[in-house]
């Protein structure tokens, strides 16, 4: 009987598998390389001694860049490439969800946790995006499932956790909090630990500060500059704490929808719904995904409030299968285990419905480099504000010049194309017939800058067309 579930497992992943390149790989490019894509993109194609020294003075630490770097050498630039990586990890993250969601409830509702993973409009979309969050969502995964292991199965996986600890650090400054985090874990369920247990967490703990030690100080240096200088994310407003709960179901009306169904099979089962709950929900395994999902989540919140603002939907993403999954033994409890499956897809309905396939970036990178480009001429001068947004404007107005790092400022120089914070930082040359600006929402940015105001005082304003996130592009002529 053992040999034919795992082999019934297997094709169960492999389903859920085969159905998140379904809803994956049709939407990869469906949308324009933007944000902070072109930024991973650009330095992770660069030697790795080039790159690592210059993200040692910035909050991104080098695994994902790394890892990139070779992906973008095995495969190119193109979006398809660059994203196809956080793919990989989304698709890797199915079977460590699917067995961590086993040892918790049963086979049909960890079909549904699945379901629910694969379809969620956030997963989804960092699951097609060139940066690192699929990866870390897949290393948290990895290291709750073993530290699980090692608190209930008394399994001797502490190795394993380590180095799933070690990555995580070297992925993303979150990982010290989630390292933090199952330091509390292993306290909270210390009924559960015996004598070799705690002696396996500690060689863990030892294993992850060796492997993680050449980048110690660093850390270190990192959080005192991240006390000191703070971050760009807001301090969040108490609305968020469920504001973000209704985005991870898609929206609003996908949420209450779930929660109505809930009430639904909590009237009709409502007597065995009250045993179980009053029976059950403290039950070990349960409470352990229950206090993973809220430690972190509401922890993140208080840090927000109390240290530094952290708490934002993209540093949330890997608590999102922990929401779900605390969503599904819920459901288990009130439902019971003998549902039929018909009952537990309804569940899934409204997710499928609500994803968002083609992601909404409110980006147009792509058309606003094509616009430009059918503007100029060898004697027009194009300008870049905000300057850091140049990197998504070449990459689609040229990916040659992109591509081409190390000659990077003087091919946009020979392609009369500037980046700028001001208008002082204009520089015309005699030959130059006309300006175009690419205003990249400037003026939130950069607010009161001159830009604007000294073009049209200067030179004569020809055309403006407009972009979504309210960019635009202005068409000067020089004066004679």
């Amino acid at each position: 009987m053992e040999i034919s579930k795992e082999i019934n497992d297997k094709k169960i992943i492999a389903a859920l598998i085969l159905l998140q390149l379904a809803v994956t790989l049709p939407f990869i490019t469906s949308y324009p390389i933007d944000l902070d894509e072109p930024f991973s993109i650009f330095y992770a194609q660069q030697d790795i001694s080039e790159f690592v020294p210059f993200l040692e003075q910035g909050n991104n630490p080098p695994f994902h860049f790394v890892l990139l770097h070779y992906w973008i050498k095995l495969f190119g630039v193109s979006s398809f490439s660059v994203r196809s990586l956080s793919l990989f990890f989304s698709v890797l993250s199915i079977p460590v969800l699917y067995q961590f969601g086993k040892k918790i409830v049963e086979q049909n509702f960890t079909i549904l946790l699945a379901g629910f993973f694969i379809f969620s409009s956030y997963l989804h979309f960092h699951a097609i995006e060139a940066r690192g969050y699929s990866m870390l969502v897949f290393f948290v995964l990895l290291a709750i499932n073993d530290l699980y292991n090692l608190i209930f199965l008394n399994q001797k996986i502490f190795y394993r956790l380590a180095v799933w600890n070690a990555l995580l650090l070297y992925a993303h400054y979150l990982g010290a909090f989630i390292f933090v985090g199952e330091l509390i874990l292993f306290a909270f369920f210390y009924k559960q630990v015996t004598s070799i247990k705690l002696k396996y967490f500690v060689f863990a703990l030892l294993i992850t500060l060796s492997l993680y030690s050449p980048k110690l100080i660093q850390f270190f240096n990192r959080i005192k500059n991240f006390q000191n200088k703070g971050t760009w994310v807001q301090k969040p407003h108490w609305s968020e704490l469920y504001g973000n709960i209704l985005k991870f179901f898609n929206f609003t009306p996908t949420f209450i929808i779930t929660f109505s169904l809930l009430l639904i099979g909590f009237f009709i089962f409502r007597k065995s719904a009250i045993q179980n709950i009053k029976n059950k929900v403290l039950k070990p395994k349960y409470l352990f995904v229950f206090v993973v999902f809220g430690m972190y989540y509401f922890g993140m919140y208080i840090i927000s409030l109390v240290i530094q603002p952290v708490f934002l939907d993209r540093y949330l993403l890997f608590t999102i299968p922990f929401l779900y999954l605390s969503l599904i033994i819920v459901l288990k409890l009130i439902i019971g285990e003998k549902v039929k499956n018909y009952y537990l897809a309804i569940f899934l309905i409204p997710m499928i419905i609500s994803c968002y396939y083609i992601p909404n970036t409110n980006r147009d990178g792509d058309e606003i480099a094509k616009y430009a480009k059918s503007k100029s001429t060898q004697k027009t001068l194009i300008t870049i504000c905000p300057p850091f947004y140049d990197l998504t404007f070449i990459y689609h107005f040229d990916l040659e010049i992109f591509k081409d790092y190390k000659n990077y400022e003087q091919l946009k120089l020979e392609n009369n194309i500037q980046s700028i914070y001001s208008f002082e930082d204009i520089k015309i040359n005699t030959d130059i017939e006309n300006i175009l600006f690419v205003d990249a929402h400037s003026d939130f940015l950069f607010l009161g800058n001159n830009i604007k105001s000294e073009l049209d005082k200067n030179y004569t304003f020809i055309d403006k067309k407009e972009f979504k996130g309210d960019y635009s592009v202005y068409e000067y002529k020089i004066n004679d």
